[in-house]
């Protein structure tokens, strides 16, 4: 949820100031209800739409990440 708040801002703030560096506040109009939309309330209608599906499908790239960091995590942790 951080990271999709902070990558969309991020892009949207680089967009906005390359396509309307005059209009700043565009940023705020337009992204507010984009991070609300994608970032809030869409991960919550898949979750109770879709339930243990969506649980089977969303656990594949969590524990593949899990197991390739494995190194990384031992190593700092250590």
């Amino acid at each position: 949820n951080e990271t999709v708040n902070i990558a969309l801002a991020s892009i949207g703030a680089a967009l906005v100031a390359v396509l309307a560096p005059s209009a700043p506040w565009l940023n705020i109009v337009l992204l507010t209800p984009a991070l609300v939309l994608f970032s809030e309330i869409s991960p919550k209608v898949l979750g109770m739409r879709l339930g243990v599906r969506w649980l089977h499908v969303a656990t594949i790239p969590i524990t593949v990440l899990f197991w390739a960091l494995l190194p990384i995590r031992l190593t700092v942790s250590t």
